[in-house]
């Protein structure tokens, strides 16, 4: 049984998004169980219509589901805001403030990349997505390598599903996500 963590964030002060929220309930329904009814993933959800979801609080969540990983399957899903900045891509906590966003794209890929997991998935819908995997410090190694070629850097157990290129805005079904930056 592999163990999941589903955010999902709605709540953000001036710049609010409507469906994360039932994004994040629809997967932990659909990842807690089997077709046949048998158990699947533990998922842990957090949402926004529940608690404040903080960048604190985030970054424990992710500490949480990578401990202790060895040989686990796990799989992370976000969705709400993500924004570009000139240190790269973050998913937005709502606490966020000039900055501070929230979690940085890079700290998540880092803790999948090492994690001594069997397998990762890393779900994401928000704007900005693709660039999960786009590690601009790298100095040295094969993972380095490949990043020069263009490459995304990702570990051969983690895999990244994203809703939109490194460059590009995600839409909720009611129109374009208006978080400054966006």
């Amino acid at each position: 049984m592999g163990r999941a963590l589903v955010i999902g964030i709605d709540d953000y002060k001036n710049i609010p998004l409507m469906g994360c929220v039932a994004d994040a309930r629809e997967m932990e329904r659909l990842l807690s169980q089997n077709f046949d009814g048998s158990k699947n993933y533990d998922v842990r959800r957090i949402t926004s219509d529940e608690t404040e979801i903080s960048r604190g609080s985030f970054r424990e969540a992710l500490a949480d589901l990578f401990e202790n990983a060895k040989d686990a399957e796990l799989l992370f899903f976000y969705a709400g805001h993500g924004v570009q900045t000139e240190w790269g891509g973050e998913l937005v906590t709502q606490d966020f403030a000039p900055n501070s966003l929230g979690v940085s794209m890079n700290d998540v890929i880092t803790l999948a990349n090492k994690s001594a997991a069997r397998e990762v998935v890393v779900i994401l819908d928000c704007c900005f997505s693709g660039d999960m995997a786009n590690l601009p410090g790298m100095q040295s190694g094969a993972l380095a390598d490949d990043f020069r070629k263009g490459l995304a850097v990702l570990s051969e157990n983690v895999t990244l599903l994203s809703a939109s290129r490194a460059t590009e805005l995600s839409a909720e079904s009611g129109g374009m996500a208006n978080f400054p930056g966006c």
